[in-house]
């Protein structure tokens, strides 16, 4: 079988003119993105087999070419999960520092509501236990995380880029299991929340 993709990327400037990628997975071809909306750049590709990796640099082009001095990202690759047949998936990557090979991709579950999450602090000050206290989430059905227990953050975020002042930006994608999903960001008691609740 075979599904649809739809690669979302944000660059920190926000400037898309001439963004484009570079993939080469095969049937599916590099272009200049294939627009814009409140995230940022994006490009649909359709009819991919089910099991592709879909491979993925943000580059800049210029005369019809990739301008290999303006890449925005080092390899990414789209996990082949990402293909579900007859289904249309979003995956969401941010700008990243080269050589460290931390622009993640978030993979939205395109049966249920998803909330991407983004954690910045920008004097890259991030406590090292911290996650969430959540509710109503896929994640607590997978035994290795389980249901959060307050005074315990659930370690879910993961390094989504690296800012223009060269710091990293931490993020996550929930995807709600029931209404009244919710979370607040901590680092394991009162003292360390860094939000009030997220519903």
């Amino acid at each position: 079988g075979t599904g649809n993709l739809v690669i979302h990327f944000q660059a920190w400037s926000g400037e898309y003119d001439g963004l484009g990628n570079h993939t080469w997975a095969p049937g599916l071809n590099s272009r200049v993105r294939d627009g814009v909306d409140d995230f940022g750049a994006y490009w649909q590709y359709n009819d991919i087999p089910v099991g592709t990796i879909v491979p993925f640099i943000a580059v800049y082009w210029s005369n019809g070419a990739q301008d290999w001095s303006k890449k925005l990202t080092d390899d990414v690759f789209i996990p082949s999960s990402a293909i579900q047949e007859d289904k249309t998936v979003h995956v969401y990557i941010f700008e990243g520092k080269f050589g460290n090979a931390n622009a993640n991709v978030y993979v939205a579950d395109p049966d249920r509501h998803n909330v991407l999450v983004i954690y910045y602090d920008p004097a890259g000050a991030y406590e090292e236990d911290l996650g969430i206290h959540g509710w109503g989430w896929t994640y607590e059905d997978d035994s290795e995380i389980g249901a959060s227990q307050w005074g315990t953050p659930s370690q879910l975020f993961t390094v989504a880029g690296r800012s223009e002042s060269n710091i990293d930006v931490w993020g996550m994608m929930l995807s709600a299991k029931e209404t009244g999903a919710g979370f607040l960001v901590y680092a394991g008691d009162e003292n360390t929340r860094k939000t009030g609740d997220i519903n």
